[in-house]
């Protein structure tokens, strides 16, 4: 299961899903019948499926895939998206990718299966049977020992079935209940479960969200832990076997391998790993393995194709030519791994882009039809919107907007540095409500701080965060205060760039997470690899520094054709240049043939702003 370009996609026999909350579910045919699609992926703004038969497959949108031709017809079970690359798992098989077209083979240093693959601290982790396989790069890979074994009476080697990286570790799960954690990869600390018997079950995926890390198994297993040590198991009323658990969008999805009381296929969704609810999916039950979100919806893959939803509850099924391991999006595509080659989508997001607008002297004007022209306020039978209502008209405010309950449209929000407080529009009916309806928060931030806001950890809410001389403090758990930074806190507090820079935030890989970045005088940095830090520019560096613009504009970022990253943009007294094709420098207006996107909105002395209104 994935999530990317705001979507949830899981796979299975033939089959993939998607779903743009986990309600709603469409299923899609893949095309690939040989074996089971065993994994499911989104990266660089596209979805990938890997098969047990060695199959990849590649979507944009979930909906049309396209199969590669990889260089192994080995089993493949995973993949996943490091911000530059994919890499794809199998039986003694590892495959590296930048694009999803073109894949190489890399030395294993196992003959056996790999389950799965995760990218986090700055390398990949990779587990099979016994073992744990390190990476920097995908391509180097080091084996080391996870010291797990089943213990007397009945002996043998426990095999590692998934693993995931959240809030500063790995966590990794399999046979036997088994439970391990690692800060870096590369020293393992076996968890007590306290869920099984150890050598009679095992857990098969776990995913983070919301502050706390989730695994699934056999025997309708699901446990929640806020630290990856601590486990507590949740009731969830079946005895099914869960295939796999995935993030997105402001909840969790788990779908089901295998339930011998039900003939038609469903999945599970939750907000906090607590309270689950049944979602129906409308078809037969088709094993489903592989879940992800991109692209603003969910996918499932399965024996009968893949599965769409936006929702987590609605579905509806296509044909993606074949059956799936594993999924992921990246690249503005989805790639789907499994028995029949590898296959990929080049067909558009479905996301919606960002629509730009200008604040000026208290006064919203947003362009909600997207055509990058004033047409006038919408109250007086124009086109677009203007928002005047206080507290959000205040010229002595900083404009903020963000997506502050998980909805999918953008709402407006006002900070005022001098008091540290913040008014946002919680309900996004561009009017003024109170704090109890909309939101108001009060010394988080103080004069001379700059606002920011993002979903500092994927949980598919904008949260708030202030900016002064490189120093950054992100609100990560949401509740409007400053909780600390210090490695037992709550919130984060990143050091990017100088005095004088101006702050800038975005998704810049389609991970999910907002990540940090300045602006100074048409120089970018961007913390590509989302560590918090600077670590250079390539080739030498793992972070990005285009350039684009010049002394005296405005940064401003936004996914400016819906493929689910952001890119950059300079404003320019009432002028906007934007990287359409976000190869981070500028190619001319694509008005005069370039492949840049350029407007006239607004004027001299407005504030840029970006969303989808």
């Amino acid at each position: 299961m994935a999530w990317g370009n705001g979507q949830f996609a899981v796979v299975g026999r033939g089959v993939i899903l998607t779903s743009p909350d986990g309600v709603t579910w469409t299923p899609h045919d893949s095309g690939v019948f040989e074996t089971y699609d065993t994994g499911i992926t989104w990266g660089n703004d596209q979805f990938l499926v890997v098969t047990q038969g060695g199959a990849i497959l590649i979507s944009s949108n979930g909906v049309a895939w396209t199969r590669i031709d990889e260089p192994v017809s080995r089993s493949l079970s995973g993949i996943t998206w490091s911000g530059s690359q994919f890499v794809a798992v199998g039986t003694g098989t590892i495959l590296t990718s930048p694009d999803g077209a073109q894949w190489t083979l890399r030395e294993a240093g196992t003959p056996h299966l790999i389950s799965s693959v995760a990218w986090g601290n700055g390398q990949f982790v990779a587990i099979s049977i016994n073992k744990i396989l390190t990476s920097p790069d995908g391509i180097t890979w080091t084996t080391r020992d996870s010291g797990v074994s089943v213990p007397p009476p009945l002996f043998g080697s426990v095999e590692l079935r998934g693993v995931t990286w959240g809030d500063g570790r790995f966590v990794a799960v399999g046979e036997g209940d088994t439970i391990l954690t690692s800060p870096d990869g590369l020293t393992w600390t076996i968890q007590e479960s306290k869920v099984g018997i150890p050598g009679s079950s095992r857990l098969e995926s776990v995913a983070w969200g919301n502050g706390q890390f989730v695994a699934v198994g056999d025997g309708g297993a699901i446990l929640t832990s806020p630290d990856g040590v601590t486990w507590t198991r949740r009731e969830t009323e079946t005895s099914a076997s869960f295939a796999h658990i995935a993030w997105g969008n402001g909840q969790f999805i788990v779908t089901v391998y295998y339930d011998d009381s039900s003939s038609s296929g469903w999945v599970l969704t939750s907000t906090d790993g607590v309270i689950w609810t049944r979602r129906e999916l409308g078809i037969p039950i088709v094993n489903f393995v592989g879940v992800t979100w991109g692209n603003n919806q969910f996918l499932v893959s399965g024996s009968r194709g893949i599965l769409i939803s936006p929702n987590g509850a609605t579905w509806t099924l296509y044909d993606a030519g074949g059956g799936f391991a594993d999924i992921a999006w990246g690249n503005n595509q989805f790639v789907a791994v499994g028995s029949s080659g590898i296959s990929r989508s080049l067909c558009a997001a479905s996301v919606a882009p960002s629509k730009i607008g200008v604040f000026r002297n208290g006064d919203w004007l947003l362009d909600r039809n997207g055509n990058g022209e004033w047409e006038g306020c919408s109250q007086e039978g124009g086109q677009d919107l203007c928002i005047s209502f206080q507290p959000f008209n205040r010229s002595n405010g900083w404009p903020v907007v963000g997506d502050w309950e998980s909805g999918i449209q953008s709402a407006v929000g006002l900070f005022r540095a001098r008091a540290g407080r913040w008014f946002l529009d919680r309900n996004n009916n561009q009017a003024w409500d109170g704090c109890g309806i909309d939101r108001c928060y009060a010394g988080f931030g103080r004069a001379g701080h700059r606002p920011v806001t993002g979903d500092w950890n994927g949980a598919g809410v904008t949260r708030i965060g202030v900016f002064r001389g490189g120093e950054w403090y992100l609100d990560a758990n949401g509740n409007g205060r400053w909780d600390g930074c210090s490695p037992n806190d709550v919130d984060q507090c990143p050091t990017l760039g100088q005095s004088g820079d101006l702050p800038v935030v975005g998704d810049w890989t389609g991970a999910g997470i907002t990540q940090i970045g300045v602006f100074r005088d048409g120089q970018w940095r961007l913390d590509a690899n989302g560590n918090g830090q600077w670590d250079g520019c390539p080739p030498d560096g793992s972070d990005e520094c285009p350039i684009f613009g010049r002394r005296g504009d405005l940064p401003i970022t936004g996914d400016w054709n819906g493929v689910g990253i952001a890119r950059i943009g300079v404003f320019r007294d009432g002028e906007w240049y934007l990287d359409a094709n976000g190869n981070g420098q500028w190619d001319g207006c694509s008005q005069d043939g370039g492949q840049d996107a350029c407007f006239n909105f607004g004027q001299a002395g407005d504030w840029p702003v970006a969303g989808k209104w």
